[in-house]
Order: C-alpha cells, then sequence, then structure tokens
C-alpha cells in the first residue's frame, strides 16, 4: 500500500467514524476538517510513521481531536470534545 493509499483510506475512515451521525452543514463542516487534517497534517509523516502512529481507530480521532485542538478549529465549528 503506498503513502497516498494509505491517507486516503484514513481520510475515509475518519469521515465514516466521525461523520455517520450528522447530517447537511455540520456533516460538510467535519468532512472539510478531516481533509484539512489530513492535507495540513497527516500528509507531513512519512509511511512509517502513519503505520505507528494511526494504529487503531481511537489512536486516529485521538490524533484529529488533538489536531482541532491545536488549531482552535472545534471551537469556530461548533464542536464538542469531551
Amino acid at each position: 500500500m503506498t503513502k497516498d493509499d494509505m491517507l486516503k483510506s484514513l481520510e475515509e475512515a475518519l469521515k465514516y467514524i466521525l461523520s455517520k451521525h450528522l447530517d447537511g452543514e455540520d456533516r460538510l463542516s467535519m468532512e472539510m476538517s478531516i481533509k484539512q487534517f489530513i492535507s495540513e497534517d497527516v500528509s507531513l509523516l512519512t509511511k512509517e510513521e502513519l503505520l505507528s502512529e494511526f494504529n487503531t481507530p481511537k489512536q486516529s480521532v485521538d490524533k484529529f481531536i488533538a489536531y482541532l485542538e491545536r488549531i482552535g478549529a472545534h471551537k469556530a465549528a461548533g464542536i464538542t470534545i469531551h
């Protein structure tokens, strides 16, 4: 599997996990945030880093939430993080 394939797979998995119960604008906002996370943050990692840092769905979601907190996007998007 190439790095691009891994990035696409991660993006699709996060969209499925985090967007499946959202509709309309909320869904679009979440999907855009995920796309931004992949392109601005995750794409900078090596293939080996991807394999180790995004090994489970929980790790992937935790990394995404940490990214949102770091950029402050959760406030702008109205996302509550517990």
